[in-house]
């Protein structure tokens, strides 16, 4: 394992300095030792071969807010497109041109029906 010191100050691993920002490889029988599980803890170290150094809780909590904005956003989308789907001619008249879409007078309600929709996406 490839450990680095993210702290300000010298770490001894084995009797040897970890200047910080260094980065050491150590072996199999010490990655167990106590001392070294107070260090990540604090995030005084961190295992440089982990992707990020991020703990998984965190991760965890990224990947649902992520989620949970992926929902929202889905949701925001169907209850347009459910809105756009009732709208008269008119309505999507206005609709379009507040979204900045060109419309021409003759087209169909469902031909600017779809381009509303498609522009939402």
């Amino acid at each position: 394992m490839r450990i680095r010191n993210n702290s300000r100050k010298i770490i001894a691993i084995e009797n040897q300095p970890l200047l910080p920002n260094e980065t050491v490889e150590i072996e199999g029988s010490l990655e167990e030792h106590p001392e070294l599980s107070f260090l990540f803890d604090s995030g005084m170290i961190v295992d440089v071969d982990k992707a990020s150094g991020i703990s998984d809780e965190v991760k965890n909590k990224i990947i649902e807010d992520a989620m949970a904005g992926i929902e929202a956003k889905k949701k925001a989308y169907e209850e347009d497109v459910k809105a756009v789907s009732k709208m008269k001619k008119p309505e999507l008249l206005i609709k379009a041109a507040g979204m900045g879409i060109e419309v021409s007078d003759d087209e169909t309600a469902d031909s600017i029906r779809e381009k509303i929709v498609n522009a939402l996406n």
